[in-house]
C-alpha cells in the first residue's frame, strides 16, 4: 500500500520530490526557546500556562469532546480606554471541530477520496512544496 504523498503527488500531479516535503512533520511555532522570553508573548503563555485547562473544560462543557481549530481562526485585538490604564481586547473565534475515531472503514475511505485530498492539497503552500 502506497503512502499518503504518494497518493497526493499522483492525483494532484505534483513533482516528485513534493512526496518527501508531504512527510515532513510540521514546525509549531515561532520562537526560538520553550519558554518565551519576549515580556509580550511570555503574558501568552503564562494565560495558557495558567487557564488552559479551564479554557478546555469550558469549550468542551459547552460544545462536547473536541478541539478549537486555529487554522480557520479569526481575531480581533482592539485598546479599550479604562480610566485605571488602558487595556487589551482579544476576541479569538477558532472553528469547534469533534474529536473523530479513526481507522474506522469509513475514516479511512473518506480519507483516501480524491475530494478529501485536493482539499488537503490546498492547504500546502505552494512554496512548502517548492514550487513557486
Amino acid at each position: 500500500m502506497r503512502n499518503c504523498s504518494g497518493v497526493l503527488v499522483e492525483v494532484l500531479g505534483l513533482p516528485v520530490e513534493a512526496g518527501s516535503v508531504l512527510q515532513t512533520p510540521p514546525s509549531r511555532g515561532s520562537l526560538p526557546t520553550a519558554v518565551p522570553s519576549d515580556r509580550l508573548i511570555y503574558r501568552f503563555y503564562e494565560l495558557v500556562s495558567v487557564y488552559g485547562t479551564t479554557f478546555k473544560e469550558l469549550i468542551q462543557e459547552e460544545s462536547g469532546d473536541g478541539i478549537m481549530s486555529e487554522i480557520d481562526l479569526r481575531m480581533e485585538i482592539k485598546r479599550e480606554p479604562d480610566p485605571a490604564g488602558d487595556r487589551v481586547q482579544i476576541v479569538m473565534s477558532g472553528k469547534f471541530l469533534s474529536y473523530k475515531a479513526y481507522g474506522s472503514v469509513e475514516s479511512e475511505r473518506e480519507a483516501r477520496s480524491p475530494d478529501v485530498l485536493r482539499r488537503a492539497a490546498k492547504t500546502v503552500p505552494a512554496r512548502a512544496l517548492h514550487l513557486s
